[in-house]
């Protein structure tokens, strides 16, 4: 496992506290791209990539393991063709 690491986490009302969670090493990923094509026809893909995953110290309220995901939106235009 990796090395602990403090986190900001929002509560309910949009304050920010400090986590603590361990570094999750990402040893496989499939980050497929989703297309969407306009009107008038340029095709949009996007997708997201993560960029570091932390499994916090504390759970869930259904009890599960809170997990802390920072990510990146990627994304790709290929105009209409005249």
């Amino acid at each position: 496992m990796g090395e602990k690491v403090k986190v900001p986490v929002p509560d309910i009302n949009g304050n920010i506290t400090e986590a603590i969670g361990l570094n999750m090493e990402i040893i496989s990923m499939k980050e497929p791209w989703s297309e969407y094509i306009l009107e008038n026809g340029t095709k949009i893909r996007a997708r997201q990539a993560v960029i570091s995953i932390v499994k916090l110290d504390q759970k869930n309220v259904d009890g599960s393991d809170a997990y802390m995901l920072q990510s990146q939106s990627m994304l790709h235009v290929i105009p209409e063709l005249v």
